[in-house]
This record gives structure tokens, C-alpha cells and sequence, in this order.
């Protein structure tokens, strides 16, 4: 940090001349048109892009836990559950790519 400034922070500054005069972010006291505003636009997800979602996250979900399964056989050397993780992981991927493509097109 520079010699020539000092950092300050909020509470150690000196109050403004007037309480909200020149801060856009604190309301005025003499202003009768600031209130809180309702929500503009959507109280959250569509129902059907919420439907795709859950069943993306619960498809990545699946192949994580056979990549993680896929992992410790390799390391194990045990090519059964090698090659059952690999089938697995391979019916997941297209579950993945159709729940994406649902998302996108909703």
C-alpha cells in the first residue's frame, strides 16, 4: 500500500452534511415516492425447466459416482468392475446429453 494514503473504512469516515444526500443507495427521509418494490419478473423456475434440472443434477450425480467407482477398480486392477463401471458411465452420458437438450429447447 502506498505511503501517501491511508485506508479508511465506513464507520470511521464523518457523516455526511445531510443523512442520504448524494447516496443514491440510501433512501431519503423526505421522499414519499421510496418504498420497497415488489419482485419484477419470476418467482423463480418454470416447473418444467425445475423438472430437468432436478434430473440433470441426479444424472451428473450418477456419473460421478461411476467415475469415482471407475477410479478405484483401475487402481485395484480389478477389470470386472473396470469394465461394469465403463458400461455404467456409457448409459449415463446420453441421460446427460437428453437432459441438457431439454433444458436448452424449454
Amino acid at each position: 500500500m502506498s505511503g501517501l494514503c491511508m485506508r479508511m473504512q465506513p464507520a470511521e469516515t464523518n457523516p455526511p452534511m445531510e443523512p442520504g444526500l448524494f447516496v443514491p443507495w440510501i433512501a431519503s427521509s423526505w421522499s414519499t415516492s421510496t418504498r420497497a418494490a415488489s419482485p419484477i419478473g419470476l418467482l423463480g423456475a418454470p416447473d418444467s425447466m425445475t423438472a430437468t434440472d432436478a434430473a440433470l443434477q441426479q444424472d451428473l450425480a450418477r456419473v460421478d459416482t461411476e467415475l469415482l467407482d471407475l477410479t478405484a477398480a483401475v487402481l485395484a486392477g480389478n477389470q470386472v468392475a473396470i469394465d461394469a463401471s465403463r458400461q455404467l458411465y456409457g448409459q449415463t452420458l446420453p441421460a446427460i446429453n437428453a437432459d441438457i437438450a431439454a433444458i436448452l429447447t424449454s
